[in-house]
């Protein structure tokens, strides 16, 4: 759990949901969550690669992206197995 510095709830973040072709909607919506409206005017571009809560969105993001690529992995192994079992009636 999360706690949001905006409202102070906790928040799950792994909960949020999204889409590869809509990433910067995902991007945007744990931006909303992570940072406060200050901590956004005051990230240095130089030094964001360093700050934590980045670092935290990042992992979130390459999280979603791989378990995406694994589900339309797994959806064309089973087109192809019940294409098979088709084929061999």
């Amino acid at each position: 759990m999360y706690k949001n510095p905006n409202d102070g709830n906790d928040v799950d973040l792994l909960s949020i949901t999204g889409v590869k072709q809509k990433m910067n909607l995902y991007v945007t919506s744990l931006i909303d969550i992570v940072f406060t409206r200050e901590e956004l005017l005051q990230l240095d571009a130089t030094k964001i690669k360093f700050n934590d809560d980045y670092k935290l969105i990042q992992g979130l993001t390459k999280n979603l992206f791989y378990l995406v690529c694994l589900a339309e992995i797994i959806s064309y192994i089973a087109y192809d197995i019940s294409f098979f079992k088709s084929c061999t009636k």
